[in-house]
């Protein structure tokens, strides 16, 4: 009789720890698992960044006779506004008047991108590094 509740035991723990379903438990993933009671460690994560420009920015570069902005991330072309359109706050990812760049990720939640922004005469007016995260970050040209 030992035996089999011993038997019986082991049996229902197998089952109850075999049906914790695993996969990718971090809701910010691109492949979260809602379903996922156990993390497995396969979570992989992307975000965007949207480059903009102030007001006084467009003034200055419009007026020196630029008429676009080509924004470069990581060294390839990630698309190009006009030199005279402008936001006075964040835009947000996007949004049709600006340039929003995809990144991936990877398994982490971070990663560091560089950014150029050049005229159409190959003039470099901006550019920097920016630590891009899930979700939309921004970036204003100045």
């Amino acid at each position: 009789m030992k035996k089999i509740l011993l038997a019986t035991a082991i049996l229902t723990s197998l089952i109850s720890t075999s049906c914790k379903k695993k996969g990718c438990i971090d809701s910010q993933a691109t492949n979260y698992d809602e379903k996922a009671k156990k993390d497995d460690g396969t979570c992989t994560f992307s975000g965007n960044v949207v480059f903009w420009i102030a007001q006084s920015e467009s003034i200055d570069i419009t007026s020196s006779g630029v008429s676009q902005l080509n924004v470069y991330v990581d060294n390839v072309k990630a698309g190009d506004q006009g030199s005279n359109i402008f936001h006075s706050s964040n835009p947000g990812c996007g949004e049709a008047t600006v340039v929003t760049k995809a990144v991936d990720l990877g398994a982490a939640k971070t990663k560091v991108v560089s950014y150029k922004i050049i005229d159409e005469d190959d003039v470099t007016h901006f550019s920097g590094n920016v630590t891009v995260v899930p979700g939309c970050t921004d970036v204003q040209m100045k």
